[in-house]
């Protein structure tokens, strides 16, 4: 059931990417009066054009206004409150952000939030593919890049796994949650939050956004979130871990799923069978999802491992893009710290590493890499970072360093051609996009582009030879 809470009342809509446009076209359908502004000219003249009202924040009446709509990539406080925040605090109007809103518009469908420092986006994914595998009509949106808003609508058996971030979460008040995920919490975004405490306090909310009897389900892996686990603890709480036996919950022991739901564990699924789920980090992934399916949606563990074997996985984690010859591709183009990139060296070996980019204050730290070094062979540098790296590797591995990206390829790929063994080239570039491309999605396809026309030119040269 659809309902409708915004007639007749007032919203200002700040920051009109795609999350904003889809919520000034849902208010509006919904009978709100809303007005919008961001502070990009152009993104301003296209809500124009669509025939929203803009008008600059000094200039709106405030007192008018039900809530400040805020897209998340905002600050309302640290490291430099928005002006719209400054006037929103003056005259006590409530900042939320569009999931709040589409939550208040749901009475029927379940709704799953999964938040955590690493991992939601595969966890969202992969409960949502489990789901609709198994016959349920479910959807997912959030933070992983489909704004809630555009979603289909779902009826009262469908479900939406929704991944929320931080800065999502502490602008949401509506309570609508049937299972929260929280799977792990590492420092991140502290120049937003202010401190390791702030940033918890802010994950940890996705718990007072459950339902009544709705279900807790927690990652275990470090202290901190054992800590969690045991000032949460009751029946509605289930935990999970990808690295150690527990005396109740979903866990992996010896690459093994465990579910320990009832009174005896059972072995369900060897987990390094999964062929788009490699390495020990997606561990906690599988078990969060097999807690939702399990306790959440009761399916049967057949049913759900069904699934699991079935998932594809995302674009720029750990994809696999091409197999030539002894050689195979994988773009890990979304790991753009050292840590993200660990775990793929860890789960592929023979690697030719493709590393580099716009360096971040961690980039050349690589101690959460050194366990994995036996798995490289060689090191391609490219980008603004290549010299840094060239610095550290070169009295260890054969390295070299590249303008782009393209060039490294071209370079690892003749390389490995002239190896007998099996080998991985592996973009997994510890570093952010921006010195080259928009974002780490731009540069993954790129990688995927220069792939295809290598291959396409080396069976060529072959068919002609």
């Amino acid at each position: 059931m659809e309902i409708q809470p915004f007639k007749n009342k007032t919203y200002y809509v700040v920051g009109l990417g795609r999350s904003g446009l889809s919520t000034l076209k849902a208010l509006t359908h919904q009978g709100a009066t809303v007005f919008a502004w961001d502070d990009t000219l152009a993104q301003r003249t296209h809500a124009k054009k669509a025939g929203f009202t803009v008008i600059h924040p000094e200039k709106l009446d405030w007192e008018s206004l039900t809530a400040l709509v805020l897209s998340p990539g905002i600050p309302h406080m640290l490291p430099k409150p928005h002006l719209v925040a400054h006037l929103a605090a003056r005259y006590r109007t409530p900042i939320i952000c569009d999931i709040d809103l589409f939550f208040k518009t749901l009475a029927g469908p379940t709704i799953v939030g999964v938040t955590g420092s690493n991992g939601k986006s595969t966890t969202t994914t992969l409960i949502n593919h489990v789901l609709n595998h198994a016959g349920h009509t479910a959807a997912a949106g959030g933070n992983l890049g489909v704004p809630t808003f555009e979603l289909p609508h779902l009826d009262a058996k469908g479900t939406y796994v929704v991944e929320l971030s931080s800065y999502q979460l502490e602008r949401i008040t509506t309570p609508a949650l049937s299972a929260s995920v929280f799977l792990n919490i590492t420092p991140n975004h502290l120049e937003r939050h202010g401190d390791m405490a702030r940033y918890q306090q802010a994950k940890l909310h996705i718990f007072d956004l459950l339902k009544p009897h709705g279900t807790k389900i927690i990652g275990v892996d470090n202290p901190l979130m054992e800590a969690i686990y045991q000032s949460l603890s009751d029946a509605y709480t289930i935990p999970i871990s990808g690295q150690k036996q527990l005396q109740k919950g979903v866990y992996i022991d010896n690459g093994i799923l465990i579910d320990h739901l009832a009174t005896l564990p059972k072995e369900i699924l060897k987990v390094t069978t999964l062929p788009h789920l490699k390495g020990a980090h997606n561990y906690q992934n599988i078990a969060a999802c097999y807690a939702v399916c399990r306790a959440v949606h009761q399916l049967s563990p057949e049913r759900i491992i069904k699934g699991l074997k079935t998932y594809e996985g995302l674009p720029h984690r750990q994809e696999h893009v091409a197999q030539h010859h002894n050689i195979t591709y994988i773009n890990d183009s979304k790991a753009t710290s050292i840590d993200a990139a660990s775990h793929a060296l860890a789960a592929y070996k023979n690697i030719f590493w493709l590393v580099g980019g716009k360096p971040k204050t961690d980039s050349f730290d690589i101690t959460p890499a050194h366990t994995s070094f036996g798995h490289i062979q060689r090191v391609y540098a490219f980008g603004e970072a290549a010299k840094n790296y060239d610095i550290l590797f070169s009295k260890h591995l054969p390295t070299a360093t590249f303008e782009g990206l393209e060039k490294a390829l071209k370079q690892a790929t003749e390389d490995a051609l002239l190896e007998k063994e099996n080998i991985t080239i592996l973009l997994a570039p510890a570093c952010a996009s921006f010195d080259q491309y928009k974002n780490f999605e731009e540069r993954g396809d790129h990688f995927k582009k220069v792939v295809k026309k290598i291959i396409e030119t080396l069976t060529k040269k072959r068919r002609k030879a």
